[in-house]
């Protein structure tokens, strides 16, 4: 593992962020400490750990406050925050940036010290109800994208007819990696792209088809 400082949240707001890396560059855990000035020291303040599955996708994140309290996120990674409308806190919970799909749950524990172990204090599940637009569902229908998985070539099919059609592809931090105008089978050289998780989206004048494709 490797761990790196920030030191410039040090200079301005006398916080010390340490970080720690696995292997594949993913963060697996960050530590802050604040400035004491009573003792001259730093102190610890909180910290968060991050698991991921198998295909480097982040699905549980806890935060530990102090060894007081914890509260730990729980992630669907079928479905890429981008497609879900939530509450502004929902949306936007601790270290949100390094997260990118839908947010089920959300526990709040505190220690108990005599006990010696974590007492659920509360618990926030999300629930998610599908918002259905009958004219672009039916068009998207008539779109295949495939394989899925795939290796080297992405195919894009549609039995109805395109009008201005653009395919395009996201990283995860929603950044655009591929843009090109498509006709009503186009094959797409995928061979470039690194393996993982991307989003995609089809759009022209009368459709819209948004999903995610696996590059292993």
């Amino acid at each position: 593992e490797n761990t790196t400082t920030n030191n410039a949240l040090n200079r301005i707001s006398k916080y010390y962020t340490e970080y720690k890396y696995n292997t594949d560059n993913l963060l697996t855990e960050l530590t802050q400490y604040y400035w004491n000035n009573t003792n001259q020291s730093w102190n610890y303040y909180n910290s968060q750990y991050f698991n991921y599955d198998t295909n480097n996708i982040l699905i549980n994140q806890t935060y530990f406050e102090e060894d007081t309290a914890r509260v730990e996120f729980t992630y669907n990674e079928s479905v890429l925050l981008s497609e879900c409308i939530m509450p502004q806190y929902e949306k936007h919970p601790i270290n949100s940036n390094l997260y990118k799909y839908m947010l089920q749950q959300a526990e709040y524990c505190v220690w108990n010290s005599k006990q010696e172990n974590w007492e659920p204090q509360s618990r926030s599940t999300m629930y998610y109800s599908e918002q259905i637009n009958s004219s672009i569902n039916k068009l998207t229908a008539n779109i295949e994208v495939y394989p899925n998985p795939t290796s080297d070539i992405l195919i894009i099919k549609c039995s109805d007819n395109f009008s201005n059609a653009v395919f395009q592809i996201f990283d995860l931090n929603g950044e655009k990696l591929y843009y090109n105008k498509i006709k009503n089978h186009t094959t797409i050289d995928l061979s470039w792209l690194k393996n993982g998780v991307y989003g995609y989206s089809i759009v022209s004048d009368n459709t819209i088809k948004k999903g995610k494709i696996l590059k292993q």
